[in-house]
This record gives structure tokens, C-alpha cells and sequence, in this order.
């Protein structure tokens, strides 16, 4: 082999024997889900950090047959899995979705008719569930008094989002052309200013209910992303909060003022479990709470145990309740906790590395290792 500073000595050679010695075992052992830290040593770990590196290259067939081999043992680990504990899960709902306590009062009146973030707040003084009534003034305070502004020049450029509209011969359409994109944004800051809010609460509240269970809290949402996927939920906005008479017979592609509401999982953690019992035990734990006198409260259960046929995927149960957020006046939005057994999680995060290799996250390292391969053989 050639030998200089922009080359690799015997560079094959140790690809080869790093690939048959430890990539290729620790690629068996994720297949299997006995990709366990022992001795203070994170395999997991060890076994990006080689993915990464773009080692792949020196036993590219070996490694893919060994990545699919062991997403497809992983799969049927999820069925074994499904096939233990599904019929102790599905005692906790009898239904794939089901709104208890207050969300599912008809009688009342208060029930839910779809899982959204309005039935949380409640009717706002700055924005009427049909967008008939509007304040600019409380929205922008609104978001204030939540910390969702960084600086008074955001909250300009919030207030008036196109100024040059102002400069139309109309005024009153000028206007209205203007804070069209003000309206259109609002809800969603407010909602995601809550929710940055709120996290320290949900911890909390959880936490004191499962102090034995694994706890994460899941990345925060961006304004980008929200905007993105709120469009999703605007048909079932205008059906069932309606719109203002100046827009009722418009079609149905003018955005909703609270359809960003219908993403309810803002505000959500992740809680891993070591059996039924610990998970009976927070339903019932919430069951019994009231958010006006402890801060949280049950609305509805996602039991995915009632979910698709297909069972070769993990399954989860979604407790969604209704907490208080903010202070001195706080406000409510719904809180999202997702609740896996162990065995879910482990099966999980080892399939979470052999797809991500099948999705091709690691082509670009695998391709810069060729590529240095191609370098080397060509400077002998």
C-alpha cells in the first residue's frame, strides 16, 4: 500500500476485520434486541458511532443482509410481544379512542367533539371560536404574557406581518389584506408559547404519579412544522366551531383561525413502563383528578391495542388530559402522555438503528469511506 500523509495504511485490511469482528456481531445482536449496556459500555452507542464512520463499506452485502435479517426478527418480536400483553392492555379502554370524565359529559354538555385544543382553553377573549370576534391588541398580549415573543421587534413584525398591503387606495381592505397573516399565525404561537410553558408542569404531574418509570419529554414542535400540518385539521375546525358570516360561503381551502389547535401533541412526554400494572395504576391515578384542584385531568385514552391487525409495530397508550399552564393567570392545553412497556422500548430503539441504515442516514459517511478507499488505490 502506498504510504504518505494523504494516505491510508492497510486501510482494507482493518475494515475488513472491524466489519467481521464487531460490526457484524453487534448488528446480529440488534436483530435479536440484545443490544443491552453492560458494564457501563453503551453498545447502542458503539454501534452508531461504527454505522457513522462509514465502515459498512468493507462488508456491504454481509451488513444489509444482517440489517434486514434483524428488522424482520425485530417484527416478529413485536407480534410474540402483541400476542402476551395485548389482552391485558385492552382492559384499560374498551375502544381505540375514548373520552372519559368531563370530554365525554354529554349530557353536560362539555363533551369533546374531536380531540382539540379549544376544548382545553376554552372560549378565548381575544378570538371566538368562529372568528367572528377578534382582538388584536389582547392577542398580542396574549402571547406576552406566555413569553412567546424574544423582542418587541418580533412582536412588530407579528402586529403587521405585510405592511406593504397597507399602502392599497382602499383602506378597509388594505386592512383586512394586511392582518389576513396575522390571524392566520396567532393561534399557533399562542398554542406553542403554552406549551414551552407548560412542560415544567407536565413533568411535575407525571412524575409524582410514576416515580419508578422512565421519563422524556419530546422535542418541542416548531412554529414551521405546526404551520405545515394544522391545514390537515381545517375541514373538521369550520364544521364544528364554524367561521364568521363573511367567510361562510367561501371555500375550504381559507384557513381556520384555530386549526392549529387540532395538533394536540405540543405538550408530550414519554413514559417507559416495566408492566400493565404500573400503567393501570396512572390511569387511575388521573382518573381521579380534577384540573381545578390538582392542575391535571383525564380527557381521553388512545389505546393502540385496539388499533390495526398488523401487529409487527409498537404500540402505546396516549393518556390525554387537561393541565394547567402559566402563571399568575394560567392557562389550559392539552398534555399528551405516551406510555410504552419495556419490552416496547427496547424493541424500538434497536429497530430505530437497522432502519435508519436501510433508509440510507448513513450513505453519506459509507460514500466518504469509498470514496477515501478510491483515493488510496489510486496513489499506489
Amino acid at each position: 500500500p502506498a504510504v504518505g500523509p494523504r494516505h491510508c495504511i492497510c486501510l482494507e485490511f482493518r475494515g475488513v476485520l472491524l466489519c467481521r469482528e464487531l460490526l457484524l456481531p453487534l448488528l446480529q445482536l440488534a436483530g435479536s434486541c440484545e443490544l443491552d449496556d453492560d458494564d457501563c459500555i453503551s453498545y447502542k452507542g458503539f454501534l452508531n458511532y461504527m454505522l457513522s464512520a462509514g465502515l459498512g463499506v468493507f462488508a456491504g452485502i454481509d451488513v444489509a443482509l444482517s440489517v434486514q435479517q434483524g428488522i424482520e426478527a425485530l417484527g416478529r418480536g413485536c407480534d410474540d410481544l402483541f400476542e402476551e400483553v395485548a389482552d391485558d392492555m385492552k382492559q384499560v379502554s374498551e375502544r381505540f379512542m375514548t373520552y372519559v370524565g368531563r370530554a365525554a359529559d354529554v349530557e353536560g354538555g362539555r363533551a369533546w367533539e374531536l380531540k382539540h385544543q379549544y376544548y382545553a382553553h376554552g372560549e378565548l377573549p381575544w378570538l371566538s371560536k368562529d372568528g367572528s370576534r377578534r382582538s388584536v391588541l389582547h392577542a398580542l398580549g396574549a402571547i406576552v404574557d406566555m413569553g412567546g415573543f424574544e423582542s418587541i421587534e418580533e412582536v412588530c413584525a407579528v402586529a403587521c406581518p405585510l405592511p406593504q398591503k397597507l399602502q392599497q387606495a382602499d383602506r378597509e381592505a388594505a386592512v383586512r389584506s394586511a392582518m389576513q397573516g396575522f390571524w392566520e399565525v396567532v393561534y399557533a404561537r399562542w398554542i406553542l408559547a403554552c406549551a414551552e410553558k407548560g412542560a415544567g408542569s407536565l413533568e411535575s404531574l407525571i412524575k409524582d404519579k410514576q416515580k419508578q418509570a422512565e421519563y422524556t419529554l419530546m422535542p418541542k414542535k416548531s412554529l414551521k412544522a405546526l404551520m405545515s400540518e394544522k391545514e390537515e385539521y381545517r375541514d373538521r375546525c369550520r364544521r364544528v366551531f364554524g367561521t364568521p358570516p363573511e367567510e361562510a360561503k367561501t371555500v375550504q381551502s381559507v384557513p381556520h383561525h384555530l386549526e392549529a389547535g387540532g395538533a394536540t401533541d405540543l405538550l408530550r412526554c414519554r413514559l417507559v413502563t416495566s408492566d400493565s400494572e404500573s400503567l393501570r395504576a396512572l390511569w387511575k391515578g388521573l382518573r381521579n383528578m380534577t384540573v381545578d384542584r390538582d392542575g391535571c385531568e383525564l380527557a381521553y385514552v388512545v389505546n393502540e391495542f385496539h388499533g390495526e391487525p398488523d401487529t409487527r409495530d409498537i404500540r402505546k397508550v396516549t393518556f390525554g388530559t387537561v393541565i394547567k399552564v402559566g402563571a399568575p393567570s394560567p392557562g389550559r392545553m392539552v398534555g399528551e402522555v405516551d406510555v410504552v412497556l419495556q419490552k416496547y422500548d427496547a424493541l424500538s430503539w434497536h429497530r430505530e438503528l437497522l432502519v435508519n441504515y436501510d433508509n440510507g442516514i448513513y450513505s453519506d459517511s459509507t460514500s466518504a469511506m469509498r470514496s477515501l478507499c478510491g483515493t488510496r488505490e489510486s496513489g499506489q
